[in-house]
């Protein structure tokens, strides 16, 4: 497996813990506000992160209401 091809996968796994986690905290009343979880739609924010290029600063991306996987993907 390359070394990008691996960093993807790290990139998805991330979301998805970070999802997970989520789920099992959400119930203990602690997070008071909704939540839009997209298990299953990882490689969407990643691959559409991994695409962008160091000239597209000055570009939107626009999301649809689980766009917390793309601030995941960036940080």
């Amino acid at each position: 497996m390359s070394s990008n091809n691996l960093n993807l996968y790290r990139s998805m796994l991330r979301i998805r813990l970070v999802e997970e986690a989520i789920v099992d905290r959400y119930p203990e009343q602690d997070m008071r506000c909704p939540v839009h979880l997209s298990i299953g739609q990882e490689a969407v924010a990643v691959g559409t992160c991994s695409a962008l290029q160091s000239d597209d600063v000055d570009h939107v991306v626009l999301t649809s209401s689980r766009e917390c996987d793309f601030s995941a993907r960036s940080s």
